[in-house]
């Protein structure tokens, strides 16, 4: 028996290789294929109707919030007025990069 078990430990074979759950968070991301930057073109081409609707109505709220607080002049008006087209923007590009990356 205590043969059968020498045998055992010279094995090469059963030795089971592993690496630490740390390395393999280190590892360099992978740069992306090319399926991926035509989805990511054919995503930039949509219009996600719904997602930029949201971002306008999100953007509206917080700019007649400041609005409301603050003693606005024109350029003030004007900057505000932008609040809710770049809110749009950002939200729909979060989405896009969302689908991409998940």
């Amino acid at each position: 028996m205590a043969n059968s078990y020498l045998k055992f430990q010279n094995n090469q074979d059963n030795i089971v290789q592993f690496r630490r759950k740390e390395l393999q968070k280190m590892q360099p991301q992978i740069v992306p294929a090319a399926d991926t930057v035509n989805e990511m073109e054919q995503l930039e081409q949509e219009s996600h109707l719904f997602i930029v609707v949201l971002g306008t109505v999100i953007g509206a709220i917080l700019a007649l919030f400041i609005g409301y607080h603050l003693n606005t002049g024109i350029v003030q008006f004007l900057l505000l007025s932008i609040l809710p087209v770049f809110s749009a923007y950002f939200l729909r590009r979060v989405y896009i990069y969302t689908l991409t990356h998940s």
